[in-house]
């Protein structure tokens, strides 16, 4: 979850902890308000993973556990 103070280009990237990109869940424009998105991490094995999200020049990233 994930709230826009003002509409934007949005960038929400998954990274493994060696850096490599995972998966890229958004990469548009969106409105002002509430967003949310699922990852669907079932072809990843358990471990630690970083969420960037990129919007309005403003970048925030969150560390995820994955348990399988």
């Amino acid at each position: 979850n994930y709230n826009l103070s003002v509409p934007g280009d949005v960038e929400l990237i998954i990274y493994k902890t060696s850096g490599q990109r995972v998966a890229t869940l958004i990469n548009e424009f969106q409105s002002q308000g509430n967003h949310q998105i699922v990852w669907n991490a079932e072809n990843q094995p358990s471990g630690i993973y970083f969420a960037r999200l990129n919007s309005n020049n403003n970048i925030a990233t969150q560390r995820m556990v994955l348990i399988r």
